[in-house]
């Protein structure tokens, strides 16, 4: 029995005392064997003591370890007296605390004195009831012993669970019927092993090499064969954690992949982020269990935005403050659902803090500087930059070095310098790209959310206030053209119509298609015309936002929509604005205008008024697709 290595007040002052006294016999046995040396096969009885710890026996079905000790320490006592077996618990003791390397001074003089005091005290009881010499020259049947050697064992290993369990006791202060239920099925085996021991000893003590072997040969033997199966259950077992290894990562996949069913923004996204994450955090010198902590977080970062409504998450336009406080609760809501799972490793604070910012101004617990947990902060820094450089609903993406540029102004304010420096030197770009295009990439997007201004900044249409009214005039007499038009008539009516109310513009009216969820072209400039696909897929870019959603979008990226088509036109069309069609039934279309100014309020109110006469004047019913 061990006592642990930090011990109270109590305990330490209990060990001190028993170690003192162990001392006694130690130094007693010590003079007896340089007055008398025992017999030359006693040095290797002395030489297993001190392979005590490699040779203990390990029972795998059962919480319990037979060690070597005992066989030697019995045989010792038998075949050469109590001086010599003394002297071999001073060894053995010694030799387990070496072994160990986790006891202090204090319990190594505990663990060579208790056993000294035990197997001096029990073999003098044995040799005084048994009446004869050592059993090396003296040989005697097993019978005439049995009492004698029934004596040994209870005397030592009654004083062995008494001195070592008052330790713990003092240490614990754990109940002592309970530590020795605890320790009674070893303490059975213990004893069961040793008297079988010591009925081999006596049986081949007229031969002391024969004696040895009768106990070492079962021993080494019991020990391979013990290693062998203790293996074979290490290696069951590493298969087993390998299979949960597996089921883990496949949990946490599916959970990202949840993720990104309600937030479809940019494919790849928390692949590249959860690479570079750990790139950057190896360059920082985090320890392995940092690192894996930190593979999963990336993956779940964003698991709160399912608590988001699916219109903020993908809408492509400024966000409003009050939808930038529902945006928010993402890091907090994630946590909490992460919580109720038992990661092995600091997944949960990555995961809430990522979006703490180093000044202390980031949510949701204002955390500053170091406060923030090392993957937190890392993730920030991947995060940004990963949105940065990747289309999202609101803008086009950013070049590497201009992305580069935005986290370096950032940096002290928004995140850790020493993150910031470390990932530059980093050179994730192009590299990283076609890296991901050789991995699996089943785990789709996030997005970063900020509440920002239009992303172009453009002049307004000079229009005087006498052509604006004429304008709402011409709107109300071009309605009254498309009555009875089919959608594809009205289409193209509206393509023509458009640029001579809002000059250089250009309009596409789209239809809704349910079945196939996307929205069919019914007409456009002829500037534009086979240069976009003839359809839009609902939720992609401004169109299929404002389809899905049926809200209306002013001056937003026109490339979000036309892609590098948006340059090729003269003058280039730079923002848009789309506005859902209704009827009486529900969504019916979208009419997107495309320019390269500004919306004002007035072209806003314009086209709202062309929109809203659209269900009326169309014949709805049965559209023409």
């Amino acid at each position: 029995m061990r006592v642990k290595h930090k011990l109270s007040s109590a305990c330490r002052c209990y060990v001190l005392v028993i170690g003192s006294l162990g001392v006694l016999p130690v130094v007693w046995a010590t003079g007896s064997l340089f007055a008398d040396p025992p017999h030359v096969t006693w040095s290797l009885l002395a030489f297993l003591a001190l392979l005590n710890g490699p040779l203990s026996i390990r029972i795998p079905s059962m919480r319990a370890t037979i060690s070597v000790s005992e066989g030697v320490l019995l045989t010792s006592a038998l075949l050469f007296g109590p001086a010599a077996a003394t002297a071999v618990a001073a060894i053995d003791g010694l030799a387990v605390s070496v072994w160990s390397r986790k006891r202090s001074a204090i319990q190594t003089l505990f663990g060579v004195g208790e056993p000294a005091i035990c197997v001096s005290l029990a073999s003098l009881v044995f040799y005084y009831l048994a009446g004869v010499p050592p059993l090396l020259h003296h040989v005697t049947t097993f019978g005439a012993l049995v009492w004698p050697l029934l004596a040994l064992i209870a005397v030592y290993f009654t004083l062995n669970t008494v001195l070592a369990g008052t330790a713990v006791w003092l240490d614990t202060r754990a109940a002592p019927l309970s530590l020795l239920r605890q320790h009674l099925p070893n303490l059975a085996l213990d004893v069961s092993v040793s008297l079988a021991v010591a009925a081999a000893v006596i049986e081949t003590s007229g031969s002391p090499a024969l004696a040895i072997i009768v106990v070492l040969v079962p021993m080494l033997l019991a020990g391979y064969i013990s290693s062998h199966h203790t293996a074979g259950r290490l290696e069951d077992t590493n298969r087993h954690l390998s299979e949960l290894r597996q089921l883990y990562d496949s949990t946490v996949e599916t959970l990202a992949m949840a993720i990104d069913a309600k937030d479809q923004v940019t494919h790849g996204h928390i692949r590249r982020v959860q690479l570079l994450s750990t790139r950057l955090a190896r360059a920082l010198g985090a320890n392995d269990r940092d690192v894996q902590a930190l593979e999963a977080a990336a993956l779940l970062h964003d698991l709160g935005k399912l608590a988001v409504p699916e219109y903020i998450l993908n809408k492509p336009g400024p966000l409003t403050p009050a939808e930038y406080e529902e945006i928010k609760k993402h890091a907090h809501v994630g946590a909490t659902i992460l919580s109720k799972i038992e990661f092995p490793f600091p997944v949960v604070p990555i995961v809430r803090h990522h979006h703490e910012n180093w000044d202390g101004t980031g949510y949701p617990d204002g955390l500053k500087g170091p406060e923030i947990p090392l993957g937190a902060r890392i993730l920030a820094v991947i995060d940004c930059y990963d949105a940065l450089t990747s289309d999202r609903p609101y803008r086009r993406r950013m070049t590497h070095d201009d992305a580069l540029e935005v986290i370096h102004s950032r940096s002290a304010r928004m995140y850790d310098p020493t993150v910031v420096e470390a990932f530059v030197q980093l050179h994730p770009a192009a590299q990283l790209e076609n890296e991901l295009m050789q991995r699996d990439s089943r785990v789709l997007p996030s997005r970063v959310f900020e509440v920002t201004q239009p992303p172009i900044q453009s002049v307004l249409r000079a229009v005087p206030t006498t052509s604006r009214q004429h304008n709402r005039a011409r709107v109300t007499q071009f309605v009254a053209t498309l009555q009875g038009n089919s959608w594809r008539d009205a289409g193209r009516a509206i393509a023509t119509f458009i640029p001579s109310v809002l000059p250089d513009s250009v309009a596409v009216l789209f239809q809704l298609d349910s079945s196939a969820h996307q929205l069919v072209v019914m007409g456009m400039h002829q500037g534009l015309d086979a240069r976009i696909p003839e359809s839009i897929a609902l939720r992609r870019g401004v169109t299929g936002w404002v389809g899905a959603n049926k809200q209306s979008m002013l001056n937003t990226d026109a490339e979000l929509d036309l892609g590098e088509i948006a340059r090729m036109t003269c003058p280039p069309l730079r923002l848009c604005s789309s506005w859902p069609v209704s009827d009486r039934t529900g969504m019916a279309g979208v009419l997107t205008v495309y320019s390269p100014y500004a919306f004002s309020e007035t072209d806003h109110i314009l086209i709202s008024s062309l929109v809203d006469s659209l269900p009326s004047a169309l014949a709805l019913p049965q559209p023409a697709i």
